[in-house]
């Protein structure tokens, strides 16, 4: 339905206004940009791509606050990270974190992520390689587990040493391009995505893998960086030699800890529609863990959408179909497995209980493994 609102758009026949169509608009409002159309849709019809390019052609005002607040993420992140207690001091205060969640056009039922005391990439300044002649592979610090969640990035290191690889971490402050993305600033998006290449071409030269954390930024790697920058060599090799953890453990057929149990696992939306999520289903299943998954689309939290405040009620409705109440009634001894930023805020903020990163289960049962190998 919403492919055929933009085709007559474009016609110009039975919907008037062009790109500033408040009827295209409002029938795009509840796309969640999970891109389980271009899966499931015969011809791979994108309406995610598509309502990207339907907000680069809109006004500020008509993108609302929340494509400052939540799209350029990637700016206000740098200075969050670099005074974190003043920005959660602003954020998690009461009196101010109302005011600044309004501001924000965030919903006041919605707990804004804390920046934690330290991020992923000051913490690896510090950090004592443990096999510098080892196999290099880039480890990607995507804004979200760089700055929110850094234990995230920091198993990752764990668990890649533990294979003997050599972990190299860009220096250079990277953004982040899918926020840009989703509200439509597709000129910001790939001028950042320039600076990523610019940074990455010399090691994407020498064929070294590129690790990506975050599903919704691997996605942009696999998927958006061909449309926007179609035909450069850096680009096309970034879009080869990216990879989530789970990926490039099972294509490298590396070996497996052993640890038994139950395990919850909710896959990113993009992960299930554009890079290989049963790699990471395999790969729980091959530690020994019997899985369930009561979600087999989104969430609900899609990135920003079940944050503003317009959409919160619908994400929790979505949230409420399968994964939240799946999550509430696991045992405490039943692990909650997902890589996606936005996944583990919705569960936490539905559930109270809080996920494990891939990488970090990963730790746990190489950790176990180890512990019980005599």
């Amino acid at each position: 339905g919403r492919a055929h609102m933009l085709n007559e758009m474009v016609r110009g026949d039975f919907v008037k206004g062009g790109w500033k169509s408040k009827v295209v608009a409002e029938s795009l409002d509840l796309c969640l940009g999970c891109k389980g159309c271009k899966k499931e849709c015969p011809v791979g019809v994108d309406i995610a791509t598509y309502k990207s390019e339907f907000h680069s052609h809109q006004s500020l005002w008509a993108k609302g606050r929340t494509s400052l607040s939540m799209g350029m993420i990637g700016s206000s992140a740098r200075l969050g990270t670099a005074i974190p207690g003043i920005a959660n001091f602003f954020t998690h205060t009461p009196g101010l974190r109302e005011m600044a969640r309004f501001v924000a056009g965030i919903s006041q039922k919605r707990e804004v992520p804390r920046f934690a005391p330290e991020s992923f990439r000051h913490w690896f300044r510090k950090h004592k390689p443990l096999h510098p002649q080892g196999e290099k592979v880039v480890l990607f610090p995507d804004v979200f587990n760089d700055c929110f969640l850094p234990e995230s990035l920091k198993s990752c290191v764990f668990v890649l040493e533990h294979y003997g690889f050599q972990v190299i971490v860009p220096k250079e402050w990277l953004g982040a391009v899918r926020p840009l993305l989703h509200f439509g600033w597709i000129a910001k998006g790939r001028k950042q995505m320039r600076k990523i290449l610019e940074v990455l071409k010399p090691l994407l030269e020498n064929d070294v893998p590129v690790i990506v954390a975050e599903p919704s930024t691997a996605s942009v790697f696999r998927d958006e960086l061909g449309m926007l920058l179609p035909g450069d060599r850096t680009a096309i090799k970034l879009r080869k030699q990216t990879k989530l953890l789970g990926e490039f453990i099972m294509e490298r057929k590396l070996a497996l800890p052993r640890m038994g149990g139950k395990v919850i696992f909710q896959g990113h939306c993009h992960e299930k529609a554009v890079l290989k999520v049963g790699a990471m289903r395999d790969l729980l299943k091959g530690v020994g863990m019997e899985v369930s998954e009561p979600e087999q689309g989104c969430c609900g939290m899609a990135g920003a959408f079940g944050f503003e405040a317009k959409h919160y009620d619908i994400a929790m409705r979505i949230g409420e179909m399968n994964i939240l109440p799946g999550v509430r009634k696991a045992p405490e001894s039943t692990m909650i497995v997902s890589d996606g930023f936005s996944c583990r805020t919705q569960i936490v903020g539905g559930t109270k209980r809080t996920p494990l990163h891939s990488a970090e289960f990963l730790q746990k049962a190489i950790q176990y493994s180890e512990q019980h190998a005599h």
